[in-house]
């Protein structure tokens, strides 16, 4: 039997680590169900990546989750412990990646806020 609870959306907490967690298991279809259709990214850095701009809508952010790895090889990565300010959730933290093409190290900090609603980003 269903419960109230079993129907209730995620927490904006919930939801954000839900959806950190299947990106950084490279679930795709899993981290997409937590994103809602008509999602807006912007994403800053030098135009030359593929994964800068604003994406928009959850068709252009599956295709982006879909390039991130072949544009970029995780060497390091550390998330500080996300801060609840609902419906926003503030992550913060240092990523070391490999860029594929050519071999460059992209190293850096980052801040990114997520907006929830009924348990999608």
């Amino acid at each position: 039997m269903d419960t109230l609870l079993d129907t209730a959306p995620l927490s904006s907490i919930e939801t954000v680590k839900a959806y950190l967690s299947a990106f950084s298991e490279k679930n795709i279809e899993n981290a997409l169900k937590y994103v809602s259709d008509d999602a807006i990214w912007h994403i800053d850095g030098d135009p030359i990546l593929k994964t800068v701009g604003i994406i928009q809508g959850k068709v252009a952010i599956k295709q982006w989750l879909q390039r991130f790895p072949e544009g970029f090889q995780p060497i390091g990565f550390t998330l500080e412990p996300l801060i609840d300010s609902s419906p926003d959730v503030i992550a913060i933290g240092h990523f070391r990646h490999r860029i594929v093409k050519t071999e460059a190290i992209a190293d850096g900090h980052f801040m990114i806020r997520f907006t929830t609603n009924n348990g999608k980003i």
